[in-house]
């Protein structure tokens, strides 16, 4: 099973896991998430796709502000792919609005098509990227 990572770090002095784990200067440790991303404890029907999930929790909150990138508490239903707890990106919220800005962009001023059948087989790092080989063509509205 191919599995996302949340983060990557670099131990850089001895450390010991509240469970005994002992760590070594130079070990490269990380964190699966997509275990996290497709439990229903956090997610309704969370190998479903549907667009709108963040926006159903956030309407459904008792407090929207809070599933909008602000919390880093791991046990949050909120996505973390932007990292948590003391070490979440400081940027995620100009990150989202740039990329929200581009997204309008694109499907206001143009028709996108993929050319041909799409392939996610191409990795970089931990990440599942389209191949390079896909083409999408853009029509201007």
């Amino acid at each position: 099973m191919w599995c996302e990572v949340l983060l990557n770090r670099l131990v850089l002095k001895p450390t010991t896991l509240s469970d005994g784990t002992r760590l070594t200067p130079g070990t490269h440790i990380s964190a699966v998430y997509s275990p996290r991303e497709s439990d229903p404890r956090y997610y309704p029907s969370p190998l479903t796709f549907d667009p709108l999930r963040f926006h159903a929790i956030r309407t459904h909150s008792q407090d929207p502000s809070s599933t909008r990138f602000s919390s880093t508490d791991i046990d949050s239903n909120e996505y973390l792919g932007f990292g948590g707890g003391r070490h979440a990106c400081p940027g995620r919220f100009f990150a989202v609005a740039i990329i929200k800005a581009a997204v309008v962009q694109l499907l206001l001023k143009y028709d996108m098509q993929p050319k041909g059948e799409a392939e996610i087989t191409y990795r970089f790092e931990e990440q599942r990227l389209p191949s390079f080989r896909d083409q999408v063509v853009f029509r201007k509205l």
